[in-house]
């Protein structure tokens, strides 16, 4: 009877240390999914503030000149409740500001758009880049060096000093972009010294001029290329961030780049800014544009190389910023194929933002979305944003939002 007496008296001890022990966990697990049923109303620009302002990570979207319009009003609401983080979509591109050779200097476009997040307490990057989205006038085949090389030099040292004058809410610019082909690009070549017909641009290689002035080609590499390494730099990159070091010195600089995670790309890229490096240039950031097709997480090798490449930015002092994220649906589709393919598109978003979020402080600094909602764009097909057409929240926005609050700072 005392053995049995001793026996229950022990079990009744363990058991009440085991629901000592078990409460506290029980109670933080309950404040927790409290805490988190209350965020989930939040936006993102709340529970970027509320948890993530001493981290140094952004998370925004393209604003646009439309917004300033009727038809953009209630595009603009949205926007400035979800977003603290502002990127002009084309509004500081070379073919808006400077449209015409020797025409006026069009800066009402991006002002309007600086005004407004400061009045609203956004931070900027300026998408302001020399690349292939420069005037039309610029790609026509009887353009010279000494033609091309003053345009680089007027644009890219007035833009500077704008973004100095404007520093109080721009923190970031891009200084080039797309230099690099992604991959294989055939056609008809431009017809320079070499009298080259059918140019085919390679992975990897530097992407230039074509015949006529199509809206995919980069007039810049005509100016030359710096001879004094073997990647044979195009000198218009060089010299934009000679120009940007001198007249934007507060302002951050990034290399924009566009395509997948083909490698001959990203090494060119890499070493190009170790290169800019080499002469004492300041390049603080590189940019991927994201534009994904959905199920691009699914891709043997994707993911393992973008953790590989937000590593290497890290371990060479660079920031890693997701420039344009939005989700590629192909062209032979309708609006039904949003709905259908919901879960795969947050997969996507998910997985490239989950990544980011473990990157926070290893490299990871800014995800900006390259479409509010959905669209379809004439030339390449659909795209899918974080809301409907209808201006409905998708599945991928709800989707990024519980991301968010999952690897928020202190949360896990």
């Amino acid at each position: 009877m005392n053995l049995r007496y001793q026996l229950f008296r022990l079990l009744s001890l363990f058991a009440i240390g085991l629901l000592i022990l078990y409460q506290p966990l029980t109670m933080f697990a309950g404040n927790r999914r409290a805490t988190n049923a209350v965020d989930n109303d939040l936006t993102i620009r709340q529970i970027i503030d509320k948890y993530y302002s001493k981290s140094n990570f952004f998370f925004g979207c393209i604003s646009k000149a439309k917004f300033f319009t009727d038809e953009g009003i209630a595009e603009k609401e949205i926007y400035l409740k979800e977003f603290s983080y502002n990127t002009p979509e084309n509004e500081f591109k070379q073919r808006v500001v400077y449209p015409e050779p020797n025409g006026k200097w069009q800066d009402s476009y991006y002002q309007q758009l600086i005004d407004m997040a400061r009045s609203n307490k956004q931070v900027v990057r300026a998408h302001c880049p020399i690349s292939p989205q420069c005037s039309k006038w610029a790609k026509e085949d009887n353009r010279t060096a000494e033609e091309l090389k003053p345009v680089v030099i007027e644009f890219m040292t007035r833009i500077s000093k704008v973004l100095e004058a404007n520093k109080d809410v721009v923190k970031w610019m891009d200084v080039v972009n797309e230099t690099v082909c992604p991959v294989t690009i055939k056609g008809i070549g431009y017809q320079a010294e070499s009298k080259t017909d059918n140019i085919t641009y390679n992975s990897g290689d530097w992407f230039g001029p074509r015949s006529g002035s199509s809206f995919w080609e980069n007039p810049w590499t005509i100016i030359g290329f710096e001879n004094d390494t073997p990647l044979k730099v195009p000198t218009y990159i060089k010299l934009s961030f000679e120009l940007t070091n001198q007249y934007a010195p507060s302002i951050k600089k990034l290399y924009n780049h566009n395509g997948g995670m083909e490698d001959a790309a990203w090494d060119k890229v890499k070493n190009t800014v170790l290169y800019l490096r080499s002469k004492g240039l300041k390049v603080d950031a590189i940019g991927w544009q994201a534009h994904v097709p959905y199920g691009f997480e699914n891709v043997p090798g994707n993911m393992q190389k973008l953790n590989d490449l937000i590593d290497w930015c890290y371990k060479n002092n660079l920031e890693f910023h997701v420039t344009e994220l939005d989700i590629k649906m192909g062209k032979n589709v309708d609006n039904l194929i949003f709905k259908e393919k919901e879960k795969e598109i947050a997969g996507t978003y998910g997985a490239i933002v989950e990544t980011m979020l473990k990157k926070i402080g290893k490299g990871a600094v800014a995800i900006n979305c390259w479409t509010i909602k959905n669209k379809i764009n004439q030339d390449e097909g659909y795209f899918a944003g974080l809301y409907d057409a209808d201006l409905k929240p998708t599945t991928a926005l709800l989707r990024i939002k519980e991301l968010l609050l999952e690897y928020a700072p202190g949360q896990r």
